[in-house]
């Protein structure tokens, strides 16, 4: 069996070395990298999450290695990679917002109107068909409270 760096075999023994690294700690300095939300390193935008080199320390915990000089190569495709980044996440949240201000209730209130068209029709026709108009009540029915109504047990 040849193992190849796409190998889901290899991909899965990466993992594997670094949750035991993560979770059991790692003190000897070596770097990896993870993916975390930004908090301004590298210039990268606030919450954005990306991938940075990371240094493993006390089981559990991490830390950005943030003395790292780029190259201008580097830096340059650091850029692109967050500028399209940004990108994707601004066109999500917008798809979202358009599909919760626009489509939905659109569609729920054309479906609204229809039904309350229908309602008013077959109404009308059973009123007419009957002979039937909107009449006062012949006898008014007086309801008496209870008690137990106006002064609810307290527990």
């Amino acid at each position: 069996l040849k193992q190849t760096a796409d190998s889901p075999l290899t991909k899965a023994v990466a993992v594997t070395s670094f949750l035991k690294d993560w979770i059991n700690g790692d003190n000897t300095g070596k770097i990896c990298s993870i993916c975390v939300a930004s908090d301004g390193w590298y210039d990268v935008p606030h919450d954005l999450v990306f991938s940075f080199p990371v240094r493993l320390g006390f089981p559990g915990y991490w830390s950005v290695v943030q003395d790292i000089e780029l190259s201008d190569k580097s830096l340059h495709r650091l850029r692109e990679c967050v500028e399209e980044l940004v990108i994707q996440r601004d066109s999500i949240y917008q798809l979202k917002s358009d599909v919760k201000d626009d489509d939905d209730t659109s569609m729920i209130d054309e479906v609204e109107d229809e039904k309350t068209q229908n309602s008013f029709q077959a109404t009308t026709k059973t009123e007419i068909a009957n002979n039937d108009a909107v009449q006062e009540p012949s006898e008014k029915v007086e309801v008496e409270a209870s008690e137990d109504q106006d002064n609810p047990k307290e527990n």
